[in-house]
């Protein structure tokens, strides 16, 4: 029971041309989903770019704004700064004066004492 399969150049070139079409979508296909990955990366591409210019700029914003903020701060804080640096400094120059007082008073204090020899003894020559 063989079945003989009719070979007809008709029959051939339809199949053959069902075929080529049939290749050519799918090629087409392919080719659009190729093309819709690449723009979809070059999509994604150019928006990281974007947020990170975005990101920059805020960055940029950002550390104005904090100087802006802080430069009166810090007037603030070395005006205290020097203030307590006057002080620390008059209390040193105190201290030292004290310190010098309380020497001059020890000093004085302490006269040399003049040894007194007994009238009852004579001195060895």
């Amino acid at each position: 029971m063989d079945e003989s399969i009719i070979s007809d150049s008709v029959f051939e070139q339809e199949d053959f041309e069902r075929r080529k079409n049939s290749f050519s979508e799918y090629s087409k296909y392919i080719n659009a989903i190729r093309q819709y990955r690449e723009e979809d990366s070059d999509n994604r591409t150019k928006e990281k770019i974007h947020q990170l210019e975005e990101y920059i700029n805020l960055q940029a914003k950002i550390d104005q704004i904090r100087r802006i903020f802080n430069e009166p701060r810090e007037a603030f804080r070395q005006r205290f700064l020097d203030i307590e640096r006057q002080r620390l400094e008059e209390l040193a120059v105190q201290q030292q004066k004290l310190i010098e007082e309380e020497k001059a008073k020890a000093a004085a204090m302490i006269k040399p004492i003049k040894k007194k020899t007994s009238a009852g003894k004579k001195k060895k020559k």
